[in-house]
């Protein structure tokens, strides 16, 4: 691909060092400018939500960053809360592709309507997308996300979806680089953005069925990972638990543990925390819900348990007292091998390439 100009919209604000969103477009934009692409960001200062949203009305109607976006062959959205600007970049002239990453639809359909401020919640968010997803999303040249499922569940609900490619997250080279020899009697890790509800769900459910009828010697084991202590929040219910800090290194934080947990209820996308471990050949033990969109190669060699918590402690103790293979710690490894940052970044050059062509194509 030729050398192209890119105006790329992010919203940030407070992330934490584990966001999956936020790995995505750091790794994505730096790899396009490592590629030798002019990428002009415009980071909207707000977390993801509402917030972001309305900075992106904002970003709209200013006639400045209306001038970078005329300069720009193509405009990368990266994410749905930044596509109030689509209107401006049609207005420009400017082919623009939307990273939805993770489907909008599966996410609100799996999120627990269980108590009448969840419910309201979700209200609220079915009405911002029907604007967002069938008024705005239309008007894109061309859609990404992480896998197939997720593309789905938004085509089966939105009439005028545009074309879409698939753009998978990457792996941090250094874990394949982790020796394969597990360490039987390391730790039970549990890695994660503790600020992410799916996360604070599946935390609440272990420590309240899950770790009353786990066996002592294997809840003793069990590690909790990330950049906030989430054990606060859990009150009395915390019981044995144990945060044991952030760690910068993922090799460092997956050599020593025997086995890896992502007890997940609900979600969308593929889980990070489900596919990284592979990489360094540890076993992975998680819920139908952990492996929904991730190819069948890939969930064949992870460890699934209902998440029911009495089936889901006995696969945690079976896990654990399983002897070490050396031949499925290199399967695991080999399942993840082509999910490396720079076969990503080459996949978002090749859909940015895409929706360009697809301009020209209606403009002769």
């Amino acid at each position: 691909m030729t050398t192209v100009r890119i105006f790329a919209a992010t919203s940030y604000g407070s992330h934490t060092p584990m966001t999956g969103g936020r790995l995505r477009r750091e790794h994505l934009l730096a790899g396009l400018a490592g590629r030798g692409h002019s990428v002009d960001r415009l980071t909207l200062d707000a977390r993801p939500g509402p917030a972001s949203g309305t900075r992106s009305l904002v970003a709209a109607v200013d006639l400045r960053i209306a001038g970078r976006i005329r300069r720009a062959d193509v405009v990368l959205l990266a994410d749905v809360f930044t596509a109030p600007l689509v209107p401006a970049v049609r207005h420009a002239g400017v082919p623009v592709l939307l990273d939805l990453c993770d489907s909008p639809y599966r996410l609100l359909a799996e999120a627990p309507r269980d108590t009448p401020a969840r419910w309201a919640v979700q209200v609220f968010a079915s009405a911002q997308l029907l604007a967002v997803m069938h008024g705005l999303v239309p008007m894109v040249g061309r859609l990404t996300y992480i896998s197939e499922l997720d593309a789905q569940v938004d085509r089966r609900t939105v009439r005028r979806l545009p074309p879409h490619s698939l753009v998978h997250n990457g792996i941090a080279a250094e874990l394949f680089e982790v020796p394969l020899d597990v360490d039987d009697r390391g730790y039970i890790g549990w890695a994660a953005d503790w600020d992410y509800p799916p996360n604070q769900d599946a935390l609440r459910w272990f420590a309240r069925e899950v770790a009353t009828v786990l066996p002592e010697s294997v809840l003793d084991r069990v590690r909790l990972f990330g950049p906030r202590d989430p054990l606060p929040s859990l009150g009395r219910a915390r019981g044995r638990l144990r945060y044991a800090g952030f760690v910068p290194s993922l090799s460092t934080l997956y050599r020593g543990a025997a086995l890896l947990i992502a007890p997940t209820l609900w979600g969308a996308g593929m889980k990070n925390k489900v596919l990284e471990p592979l990489a360094a050949g540890r076993p992975v033990l998680t819920t139908p819900a952990g492996v929904e969109g991730v190819p069948v190669h890939i969930a064949s060699v992870v460890d699934v348990a209902e998440a029911d918590p009495r089936t889901f402690a006995r696969a945690m103790e079976a896990a654990v007292q399983a002897a070490p293979s050396p031949g499925q710690a290199a399967r695991r490894r080999e399942s993840v091998r082509p999910l490396t940052w720079p076969s990503a970044v080459e996949a978002m050059e090749s859909a940015l390439r895409a929706v360009a062509e697809e301009r020209l194509d209606r403009q002769v």
